[in-house]
């Protein structure tokens, strides 16, 4: 099992109105497909790249969005996958911001990549 997402909560007051800002930290990572096929994923990636293909009407969006979902799921909760080296690294912060007293409210994403951890690839310079 994973540990909990940590959360950041900001309170406070603006214009009379009590206000919050909602930060959740994420990590995230980009694979290679040959990578993910090296750690025994080709039957699970070529069933997933068959459904990402098909021309689809909107309605029949929908269900292949759910098939790909519980697809993903099951790749990552496979014990085929050992934790490879994503590819890219990247950081993602969900922001949420509320006016309790509107009672509106905004939603964003912010991702990064960070150089710390993306310092990995070495150029190799022929002279």
């Amino acid at each position: 099992s994973k540990l909990a997402v940590p959360i950041d909560l900001e309170l406070y007051v603006e214009s009379g109105n009590v206000h919050a800002k909602v930060t959740m930290a994420h990590e995230l990572g980009v694979y290679r497909r040959t990578d993910l096929e090296a750690h025994g994923l080709k039957r699970e990636l070529s069933a997933w790249v068959a459904l990402v293909l098909v021309s689809q009407t909107p309605s029949d969006q929908v269900s292949a969005a759910k098939k790909l979902d519980k697809m993903q799921y099951e790749m990552l909760a496979s014990n085929k996958f050992t934790h490879p080296k994503p590819w890219i690294f990247m950081d993602a912060d969900v922001v949420e911001r509320i006016n309790f007293g509107t009672g509106s409210s905004v939603r964003m994403l912010h991702l990064s990549v960070p150089e710390d951890k993306n310092s990995g690839y070495v150029k190799k310079w022929d002279y």
